[in-house]
């Protein structure tokens, strides 16, 4: 049979990527351990990874040079055609692939890291052109902030401690990434004054390609990280963070609504941790992520914990995208006794596509809930591959909402309560699993 290098084929599927984003945050390197930083091709692979045309080896690899059969050439042209085809009709597909560089032997600096409530994620690679910045206090840390908000291209490494907060700490420059020094989480806690003091978030983020990854944040006022939209901060991304007692929701993504061509875009937020360290939250408005006018965000394996309420009003959801939000994909995330699931949507501040895709969410008998997984206003959205159960009394797992949600495909989920529609809404719902007894899920109850 007649082969084709691979590199041919590569060629030839770049012509038609011109539908393809081309924004990807600045920390994004090739998925594939063999793919060269800086190479020719690089671009167009990572590209054509992200939705799907191409994919590596289970070892991490690409293989480059491999040559390819007519039959595995004919099916990446099929799969463009298929992207193609969606973006033609309207369809937003967000990009699924993920950012964090595979360690191996000889890439050591990204082996991974290990840490008490997280050891799965590996640290990801600082630019070449980036400065960096070590401190060890509270004034050191703000002195470096005010450089690179003035300078960009800094990476703040923050030695291990706990740094007690006096005021909100403002990130306002492009390309500032903030991180730990040791790369564990539990190792650097930056406070506020507790959920009632005057620190209102830990980080405001308002530049262009901004990073926080690896360190604690929490004890504020309102969130312990806000990303400010309505400044048209994009690209940020937060990466094994971990969230803890915010008064508000925990992660808030803003907006102005009389400035709707502003919003945050392409954002990512991956293996982190949200919760209420006593098991409950303060009051009921609160929230794990909070989005509002944000496009093409990225949520992923993370995990949320008691994001409840102690009112008689339910607290928002784990998951929230809404108020004009677009192609979100929400995949391998869990959620533990949390008052609401997963949301696209609100009322008739809606949603548009998205993939809500292999979440597990489970909420035990001992307090009321909400539903596992909500589209409200939200046409074109996907949901499937997800595992839901419900030991308290509400009735449903999913449900789509209102007739301005249309071309839904709900699919192929587990739970052991229902799947409904309500005020008027349609859409393709297939191959779910209603009644499924607590054994469909001991894999994952085992966990906790």
């Amino acid at each position: 049979m007649k082969k084709y290098t691979l590199g041919f084929i590569t060629g030839i599927l770049i012509a038609l990527t011109a539908l393809v984003a081309t924004d990807a945050f600045a920390f994004s390197i090739s998925r594939w351990r063999d793919v060269i930083s800086g190479s020719w091709y690089e671009a167009a692979v990572n590209d054509l990874g992200d939705i799907g045309v191409v994919s590596g080896y289970p070892d991490g690899t690409f293989k480059p040079s491999n040559k390819v059969t007519r039959a595995e050439a004919a099916q990446m042209l099929e799969k463009m055609k298929q992207y193609v085809d969606a973006r033609v009709e309207g369809k937003l597909i967000p990009k699924v692939s993920s950012s964090i560089p595979v360690a191996s032997e000889s890439n050591p600096q990204n082996t991974l890291l290990v840490s008490a409530s997280n050891n799965s994620c590996s640290a990801l690679t600082t630019p070449k052109n980036y400065n960096e910045v070590v401190v060890s206090n509270i004034d050191e840390l703000t002195t470096a902030i005010a450089l690179a908000n003035s300078t960009g291209n800094v990476v703040i490494t923050i030695k291990n401690g706990t740094y007690i907060l006096s005021k909100d700490l403002w990130i306002s420059g492009d390309n500032i990434m903030i991180r730990s020094q040791s790369g564990k989480r539990d190792d650097v806690i930056l406070k506020g004054q507790g959920m009632r003091g005057v620190v209102a978030s830990v980080f405001h983020l308002m530049g262009d390609n901004d990073v926080v990854e690896n360190v604690t944040v929490g004890w504020v006022a309102n969130h312990p990280i806000q990303i400010h939209g309505e400044l048209d901060a994009d690209n940020p991304v937060i990466h094994n963070v971990r969230f803890v007692d915010g008064y508000e929701q925990l992660l808030k993504v803003s907006y102005d609504a009389a400035h709707v061509e502003k919003g945050s875009d392409n954002g990512i937020v991956e293996c982190s941790l949200f919760e209420y360290s006593v098991g409950i939250g303060p009051q009921f408005y609160i929230g794990g992520v909070d989005a509002h006018n944000a496009k093409n965000w990225i949520v992923r394996g993370n995990t949320f914990k008691n994001i409840r309420s102690p009112d008689v009003d339910l607290a928002e959801h784990a998951i929230h995208f809404w108020s004009n939000s677009q192609g979100t994909l929400v995949e391998n995330n869990v959620i533990i006794n949390s008052d609401r699931g997963i949301g696209f949507g609100l009322g008739d501040r809606g949603h548009i596509g998205g993939i809500i895709r292999n979440n597990f969410i489970y909420h035990d008998a001992n307090s009321r809930g909400d539903v596992g997984i909500v589209l409200e206003s939200a046409p074109g959205a996907q949901v499937y591959g997800n595992k839901i159960y419900l030991e308290n009394d509400y009735k449903n797992a999913i449900e789509y909402r209102f007739g301005s949600t249309t071309g839904v495909s709900i699919h192929d989920n587990i739970s052991n309560k229902a799947i409904a529609s309500r005020d008027g809404a349609t859409g393709i719902v297939a191959n779910n699993t209603t009644d499924a007894t607590r054994q469909a899920f001991e894999a994952e109850l085992g966990n906790f």
